[in-house]
């Protein structure tokens, strides 16, 4: 069995090519980066970490890597052959590769007709819909009829990895948990086996939200509680007891309007929020909250981890402060590298921050634009005016008033 993977960072290694090539898949890369080329081009094979009490290497091995830009033919040559397409490049980039996608997939059903399964595996709602969307407008006409094929799958995906340096060489480190749902809907039959330990469900909008609204609410709401405090990481933000017990309070909320929508008991969502924050504060994973905070304008758009979350429960007039408060944060982010965020503050300073919260989050409700004003002006002047030495208690002291 041969698997085609676009995008060889962290998750590509550490997680979805792991699991595969454990599941017997022959794993062959695309990617840009010379640096990834040269290394998985030598040995044929590559190690991963994995952030266990005590950390152990694991090896992946019989994987090979194709030059996205520099072998193209090679890249068509692939999808022809393999048995499923793999993506994890970022949702933002689905875009870049779906041109040698196309090409692929239209040489793959000239010269055969064998069905093939596609997964993006993005952090985004069904991602392989945007793929999909992509492909079908600049497949032409006459090349349409490949379509019923094609098995555009989307999954949910979580698991924590980070690069570490080790004597000038980076590695991928992986937290010991996953999870990995697949739509089995949207699959069509090409005779593969089911991928050992991968949940395959007839409805994956349960466990996407489920994923979104407390795993990345969660992070989000350390990354953006992290920069107004001036820390370095989610770690060091998730050891202050406050912080920690506000962002519990936080995703414990966003369960309310799961547990009203889906099958979820509340039992089993507020031990998936104990065990989530237990993965967080795994001592080995340094996540720097510039990183996990970058992308402010994707993470306060209208259905993502922040606004989806607090729309949800004011429709059903459940509190929504605390969710107000990581949005009013969030809208104070500000990193030199991140151009969302410097695009952000652009628009505050250019037209206030009642109107950016309506265009950015398309939120119109005047009552939640002020709740999230108020909070956003309490932590503004906290930030301007507190010293190193009481802005915990500064902003400790928001947190815990409602």
């Amino acid at each position: 069995m041969q698997v085609l993977h676009f995008g060889a960072g962290n998750i590509g290694k550490g997680f979805i090519a792991n699991v595969l090539s454990h599941n017997g898949f022959s794993v062959c890369f695309v990617d840009v980066d010379k640096t990834n080329i040269e290394a998985i081009r030598r040995d044929n094979k590559y190690q991963i970490e994995i952030l266990e009490l005590s950390p152990k290497r694991l090896e992946i091995d019989n994987v090979f890597i194709l030059d996205g830009l520099n072998e193209q033919q090679q890249i068509i040559d692939k999808i022809i052959a393999v048995d499923l397409i793999t993506t994890s490049v970022g949702v933002n980039n689905l875009v870049t590769i779906a041109p040698i996608i196309i090409k692929g997939l239209v040489h793959r059903f000239e010269r055969q007709n064998r069905p093939i399964n596609i997964i993006a595996n993005e952090n985004a709602i069904n991602a392989t819909n945007i793929l999909k969307k992509i492909i079908i407008e600049h497949l032409s006409k006459e090349h349409s009829e490949i379509l019923p094929n094609i098995g555009f799958v989307n999954s949910a995906i979580d698991r924590q990895a980070i690069t570490q340096g080790e004597a000038g060489h980076a590695i991928t480190a992986v937290e010991p948990f996953w999870e990995w749902v697949i739509n089995q809907k949207e699959l069509v039959d090409n005779h593969l086996p089911k991928i050992v330990n991968v949940t395959y469900v007839d409805d994956l909008q349960p466990y996407i939200e489920k994923k979104l609204y407390i795993v990345n609410l969660g992070h989000a709401t350390l990354a953006y509680l992290g920069f107004v405090a001036n820390k370095s990481t989610i770690l060091e933000t998730l050891s202050i007891k406050v912080f920690r017990d506000f962002t519990q309070r936080v995703m414990q909320d966003s369960a309310k309007y799961l547990t009203e929508e889906y099958d979820f008991t509340q039992d089993y969502l507020f031990e998936y929020i104990e065990n989530t924050l237990d993965r967080f504060a795994n001592p080995h994973l340094q996540d720097s909250v510039l990183r996990v905070a970058k992308s402010p304008i994707r993470k306060l758009s209208a259905n993502e981890r922040l606004i989806g979350p607090l729309s949800q429960l004011n429709n059903r007039h459940l509190p929504i402060n605390n969710l107000a408060k990581v949005i009013a944060m969030a809208l104070l982010f500000k990193a030199p590298q991140d151009s969302e965020s410097l695009e952000l503050q652009h628009f505050i300073e250019q037209y206030g921050v009642e109107k950016t919260i309506c265009h950015y989050c398309q939120i119109n409700d005047i009552k939640v634009i002020s709740i999230i004003k108020h909070y956003y002006m309490l932590f503004l002047l906290t930030t301007q005016k507190a010293t190193e030495h009481n802005l915990d208690t500064q902003i400790e002291q928001i947190l815990l008033n409602e």
